[in-house]
């Protein structure tokens, strides 16, 4: 986990990764509530 922290390559891709995470997370919210609304 120390190195994990420490090194700056692999906290950027955590971060990209974590972006990429939740950024379709939005994307399928945004999906349902708009085909819930189509009902």
């Amino acid at each position: 986990m120390i190195i994990f922290l420490w090194n700056p390559f692999q906290t950027h891709a955590a971060r990209k990764t974590a972006f990429c995470i939740v950024y379709r997370f939005f994307t399928v919210c945004c999906i349902i509530h708009n085909f819930h609304d189509k009902l």
